[in-house]
Order: structure tokens, then sequence, then C-alpha cells
């Protein structure tokens, strides 16, 4: 940093040095508040505005978006915002809805394209996955048997929309090789059975990579 910084700007700088060198993510504003010790949020705007204006840091889209600019060196994102979308039954399938909140992961978890729902409901307990969880899905994805996937369920032909649930990917091939056979959606609950649905019906948004378990779960 060539240019001197305010106390404010110094102290407001290493907060972010100091979030960044101890996270898979960028500070949001109150993360910034809570470790200068700053009176209000418009205070650390204030500051934030000022080292992007000097250089200092810069700002992606998002809420979370800052970086440190280091001279000289070209800046590769070390985390990708997925995005939580919505949510998605491990149940009984249920409508996703579009409800985007920014979700930051490590960029060796995720890739561009990538996104996030929150899980809601216990059929793949065995699996690991919980009522809270957050998966990360890559999108576009041909599943093979046995992956766990976001598939929509749709009731007719004229469905486009669906309903999403969360299972285990199955085909399941008839002898009469007339027959296109169907889908088997198996849940990893053994008080639960699984879907089958014709293939026509199962549209596969895409195949699940990662769950993470938030530390701190609002209550149901």
């Amino acid at each position: 940093m060539d240019q001197a910084l305010s106390e404010g700007q110094r102290k407001v700088f290493e907060a972010i040095s100091r979030y960044l060198d101890d996270n898979d993510r960028p500070p949001s504003l109150e993360d910034i508040q809570r470790l200068t010790g700053l009176s209000s949020r418009a205070n650390v705007k204030y500051h934030v505005d000022k080292l992007k204006e000097i250089g200092c840091i810069g700002q992606r889209a998002g809420s979370r978006g800052i970086f440190i600019v280091e001279p000289g060196k070209a800046v590769t994102p070390s985390v990708i915002n997925t995005q939580i979308i919505g949510f998605v039954a491990a149940g009984l399938p249920i409508q996703v809805y579009q409800a985007p909140e920014d979700f930051f992961v490590s960029s060796g978890m995720a890739r561009n394209g990538d996104f996030a729902l929150r899980v809601k409901g216990e059929s793949m307990i065995e699996d690991h996955v919980e009522d809270g969880d957050i998966v990360i899905v890559h999108s576009d994805v041909n599943p093979t048997d046995g992956d766990m996937v976001v598939a929509l369920v749709l009731n007719d032909k004229e469905d486009t929309a669906g309903a999403a649930t969360l299972k285990r990917f199955y085909r399941e091939w008839p002898k009469d090789t007339s027959d296109r056979g169907r889908i088997r959606l198996e849940p990893r609950n053994p008080t639960m059975q699984p879907i089958y649905a014709d293939p026509a019906q199962v549209k596969i948004e895409g195949k699940v990579v990662a769950v993470i378990r938030p530390v701190m779960r609002k209550a149901a």
C-alpha cells in the first residue's frame, strides 16, 4: 500500500485480511464490524468504500465479494458464490422456490454454474444428510446409478415445473426390451419407500457433490 491509511481504514483492512486468512469466504460488513468494533455498518461501509477507492481492496457482485488487491498480481478468486436458490425435500417431493441468497464455498468444492439448496426432511439420514443441511449441486449432469441427485418429478407431459426431491438415482430395466423401464428414486431412511416414475416424468436437475452442515441452524 503506497498511500497512508487512516486509523479506521487500517483497522478495516487488517480485519479483512485476517478474516480471509481464517475462512474460505470473504467477510460481510457485519463480520468486519464485529472484528473492528466500529460503531455501525454505515461506518464500516464508509471505510470499505475508501479502501476500494485507494485500490487496497476490490469487491465482486454480492454481499460477500471483498478481496485484497495485491499490486502487480492477478487476482484469482478462491471462493465461488453458488447461491442458495431454495429448498429441496429429503422426503416427499416439494416445490423449489426461487429465493436466491449468497452462499460462498471454496473453489475446490464447487465450480461456476453450481447451485445450492437447503434440505428439508430426513429421507437421506443414512447418507448423513440431515434437515437444515445445504447441498452443493453440479447442474446438467447425466447421473449414474447410485448418484445422489436433485430430481424433478413431473405430474404429466404438460408439467414443466415438477416437484423437487433429493434421492439416490437408479434405472430399472425390464426383461421385456420393448418396455423402457422406470426410474427409482431411493431414500436413505429405512422407514421410507422409494419413488418410482416413468423416465419421461423425471428430470434430473443435478448431482450432489457436497453436503455442508451450518454451524448454527435455526430451530425448526
